[in-house]
């Protein structure tokens, strides 16, 4: 929609294409947040059956751990280092097998179906 209006003489169609876009990923963005907050699951994990761990107690993390440290804080840190998304995802292999977003937010993936 946005292409289509952009190129034709349509500004109307370019700017519902924006309105939907943005939209539509403001809504995923609310879902992935409550899921965290409520399940301590995103939307991947409550797909698949897993869910995020407190490393310490071994109950469900809490809301600042899966919102503000894993999600925020892990995406402030890739701004600023673009290599840091390798980094991170190659801790994978490390012998506890947690992500280095883990590690920060002291939390791991477990399977709960």
């Amino acid at each position: 929609m946005m292409i289509a209006g952009a190129e034709g003489d349509s500004p109307e169609l370019a700017i519902t294409g924006l309105i939907v876009l943005g939209g539509g990923g403001l809504t995923v963005l609310a879902v992935q947040i409550f899921l965290l907050a409520t399940r301590s699951q995103s939307l991947g994990k409550y797909l698949v059956g897993t869910r995020i761990h407190d490393y310490e107690s071994g109950e469900p993390a809490s809301a600042v751990q899966t919102i503000l440290l894993r999600l925020f804080v892990n995406q402030l840190i890739a701004s600023i280092c673009g290599i840091y998304g390798l980094i991170d995802v190659l801790f994978i292999f490390g012998d506890e097998h947690r992500c280095l977003h883990d590690q920060i937010a002291s939390t791991y993936v477990e399977d709960i179906s």
